[in-house]
């Protein structure tokens, strides 16, 4: 299943709600997450990049995962400089969480609220798309599909 197909079949308020029961919501996503393409996601945060997720905890009340970054996503902008120096401090990793009613599948990416900002997309297919977009070049192509997609 896939972000999208959750958003589909299940109402915000059934995924994020604090009444939500704990055991459906860790299934669903636990599941998710176990199913990446070498262990990879896309994510915006500061920067957009393709990581490798070292840690993944879903629980009654939270997300959260320990991000390290491998690729670099340029958007062609001039801010690419700035996006390029943060994500070399952030070389080691970082972590990102968010409460789960202060989320929201947006597009094909679960985003945290605007306060914490991010998007993470773990579609096996995207994120292997993605990958050979940027091997290749094409990273306006790679943004198309994730950061991107819904503009």
């Amino acid at each position: 299943m896939t972000f999208l197909e959750l958003k589909e079949k299940y109402s915000h308020n059934e995924l994020f709600s604090a009444n939500t029961d704990s055991n459906i919501r860790f299934e669903l996503f636990t599941a998710l997450f176990e199913n990446l393409h070498e262990n990879k996601v896309v994510i915006h945060d500061r920067f957009t990049c393709i990581a490798r997720i070292e840690k993944i905890e879903i629980s009654t009340d939270f997300f959260t995962a320990f991000i390290v970054p491998l690729t670099f996503i340029k958007t062609g902008n001039p801010s690419d400089k700035r996006q390029e120096k943060a994500f070399e401090r952030l070389k080691r990793g970082w972590e990102i969480s968010c409460k789960w009613e202060l989320m929201e599948i947006f597009g094909t990416s679960l985003c945290s609220t605007a306060y914490a900002c991010w998007m993470i997309w773990v579609d096996p297919k995207t994120v292997e798309t993605v990958e050979k977009l940027t091997e290749m070049g094409k990273d306006s192509e790679g943004l198309k599909l994730t950061y991107l997609e819904n503009n």
